[in-house]
C-alpha cells in the first residue's frame, strides 16, 4: 500500500522525530511525503514558504483558527482534549482539501499547456512561459 503523508514542511518534523527516537528512519518517511507548499509553488508558479493556514486561505479560500494556545499545548498527554482533537481533525481535513485542489489545478494546467502547444507550437509555449505566464487559466490568443 502506498500511503502519502500530506502536510507542510513535513521533512523537518520527521527529522525531529528521528532525532528524538533513533529507531525511526526519517528518509524513507520523507520520500513518501507530499509537501503541499512546495507542490503549490510548482503548480501555481508562486514562491515562498507556506503555512497550512496561509495555504488554506490561498488554495481553498478557507480561514483556519490556528490558536497558539492549542498548538503549543501538551500534545504528549493522553488523552488529548476536545480542542486538540478538533485542531488535529481540521489539519487533516484541510490538508486533504488543499491536496485535491492543487491536484485539480495541476491537471488543468497540464491540459491547458498541451492544448496551447498543439495550437501554437513548442517555441510559442516557451516564449509565453518566459514572459511569466501561467496556464492555470486558459490563454485564448497569442500574437507573437
Amino acid at each position: 500500500m502506498n500511503v502519502k503523508q500530506i502536510n507542510i514542511q513535513t521533512s523537518s518534523d520527521f527529522r525531529k522525530l528521528a532525532r528524538d527516537f533513533p529507531e525511526v528512519a526519517a528518509e524513507p518517511l520523507i520520500e513518501k511525503c507530499v509537501d503541499l507548499g512546495v507542490w503549490c509553488n510548482e503548480v501555481c508558479e508562486t514562491g515562498g514558504r507556506w503555512s497550512l493556514e496561509r495555504l488554506a486561505n490561498f488554495i481553498a479560500k478557507k480561514a483556519m483558527d490556528k490558536s497558539k494556545k492549542v498548538r503549543m499545548s501538551k500534545w504528549h498527554v493522553i488523552p488529548l482534549d476536545e480542542n486538540q482533537l478538533m485542531y488535529a481533525a481540521i489539519d487533516v481535513y484541510i490538508g486533504q482539501v488543499i491536496y485535491r485542489e492543487i491536484e485539480q489545478r495541476e491537471q488543468t494546467k497540464l491540459k491547458n499547456e498541451a492544448e496551447f502547444k498543439e495550437q501554437n507550437g513548442e517555441n510559442a509555449f516557451k516564449a509565453v512561459k518566459a514572459l511569466g505566464e501561467t496556464f492555470l487559466t486558459k490563454i485564448n490568443e497569442v500574437t507573437l
